[in-house]
């Protein structure tokens, strides 16, 4: 069980998020941060940056996803 929530979280505000994942799945990660960061010069990416973005995407698909399904 997760530690409780203590406080409410508002949007735009940033809130550190700790998880523990598998060694393959941060290699994977940094490959594709390396990727990001060769087709955008100038801009370094992070494994951090990738997940961001990966939840991002996730979470609009379902979202576009709920909708078609609530017709």
């Amino acid at each position: 069980m997760g530690r409780p929530r203590t406080r409410k979280v508002k949007a735009g505000k940033l809130v550190q998020l700790s998880i523990n994942l598998d060694g393959g799945l941060i290699a994977r990660l940094d490959r594709e941060a390396e990727v990001m960061s060769k087709e955008r010069p100038g801009l370094s990416y992070t494994r951090s940056d990738v997940v961001r973005v990966a939840i991002h995407a996730w979470l609009d698909e379902r979202e576009k996803g709920e909708k078609g399904r609530k017709k």
